[in-house]
């Protein structure tokens, strides 16, 4: 597409992070709750709950938390946690 321009800008993940998610963490049944999901709020919750943590803990941490807190699912729950590098 020769004429496609596509504007792009660099920011700087210094001293934050850079959630990207699968929308099966949103819709995603709560074990206890069947008829509930976790949504945006719950997993938002669990990532600040845990935002003091290094990446490799609470990336172990969420997967926890979705291992006993979620029921079993049918999408996948992917979850990426970017940084700059220390």
């Amino acid at each position: 597409l020769p004429k496609v321009r596509i504007k792009s800008k660099t920011y700087s993940l210094k001293d934050s992070r850079l959630y990207l998610y699968s929308d099966g963490f949103i819709e995603a049944r709560l074990k206890d709750s069947p008829q509930k999901v976790l949504g945006l709020k719950g997993l938002l919750r669990w990532l600040v709950q845990s935002g003091h943590m290094d990446i490799q803990e609470q990336a172990g941490h969420i997967k926890e938390l979705g291992q006993t807190s979620l029921a079993d699912q049918a999408d996948d729950l992917t979850l990426m946690i970017l940084s700059s590098p220390d």
